[in-house]
């Protein structure tokens, strides 16, 4: 089991650890997990159960942002790039302090950054710094028109990342299994030409990738389903030895009013009323 707390001098960051922390010592410490969150947001709101599982595995999780109390959107501020580095320099500080519940228990040896997608750029971002040993980065990626992405969203350039190597991968059509998949993200909101990334996934020698299905972008009038858009991307990857999986997702504007603030309706839940829920069961069912 894990606990998830707010932490007084470590304002916007929420640590999940396990409950029980008899078995770590010096000899077994705990490897440390630093989280971005998804849309640049300033709470883990949409993860908590995620990093608490991992944190049950017996891991120091210092998430970028408020402690969520409630299970529903966090509305404030945006993270930063920043608040990660500030987990990094708390749970070092924690092996050290002798009035830490965590002195001695610490592995400072064994860091990881991590996000997802805006989380995963803040993790790029911060990717120079030495104390980090790990990168886990999520359904991310650079935007080559960085006006479109969201306000405040890290660019790093590619002097900040240090190439150690060439892969050269066999194409996903020569091979029949892989553990490795790609991210072929928000198409969505039509904000790239995917004509031109096919070939160069399937040379990557990728055996799935993962699409997300775009409810904004399918049903633009109540009730009517337009799939083209998806069936060509779909048809495309299965003649290239790829298979597609798909994330359902987001809201739509049609139906949830705060929807037609944001940009591909996403971070918007279809919760707050029968009529969009209705419509979710409705896309849902079309979709699959």
């Amino acid at each position: 089991k894990a606990v998830m707390q707010e932490i007084c001098g470590l304002p916007a960051h929420t640590v999940f650890m396990p409950q029980d922390l008899s078995a770590f010592s010096k000899k077994n410490p705990l490897p440390i997990l630093v989280w971005g969150n998804g849309a640049c947001v300033n709470s883990p709101w949409e993860h908590f159960k995620f990093l608490n599982e991992i944190a049950s595995q017996g891991y120091l999780v210092i998430a970028t942002g408020f402690i969520p109390m409630e299970e529903k959107p966090y509305e404030g501020e945006r993270s930063t790039a920043q608040q990660q580095m500030e987990s990094i320099d708390w749970a070092i500080a924690q092996n050290t302090d002798k009035d830490s519940p965590l002195y001695g228990k610490v592995n400072t040896k064994a860091v990881c950054a991590a996000g997802m997608s805006c989380g995963g750029l803040q993790t790029l971002y911060n990717c120079a710094d030495k104390r980090i040993t790990t990168y886990m980065i999520m359904n991310s990626g650079l935007f080559k028109d960085a006006s479109i992405a969201m306000p405040g969203m890290p660019m790093p350039g590619k002097e900040q990342l240090k190439k150690i190597g060439k892969i050269i991968p066999k194409k996903s059509s020569e091979i029949k299994h892989s553990k490795i998949s790609l991210g072929f993200e928000k198409l969505d909101r039509d904000v790239f030409d995917p004509e031109k990334a096919y070939d160069k996934v399937a040379d990557c020698g990728v055996k799935k990738v993962r699409l997300q299905s775009g409810w904004q972008r399918t049903e633009k009038q109540k009730g009517v389903y337009d799939f083209e858009w998806l069936d060509t991307i779909v048809d495309n990857f299965v003649n290239r030895g790829i298979e597609p999986w798909m994330c359902l997702c987001y809201g739509n504007s049609l139906y949830t009013e705060q929807a037609k603030e944001v940009f591909g309706a996403v971070g918007c839940p279809p919760i707050f009323s029968e009529e969009e829920k209705q419509a979710w069961i409705n896309y849902v069912k079309a979709t699959v």
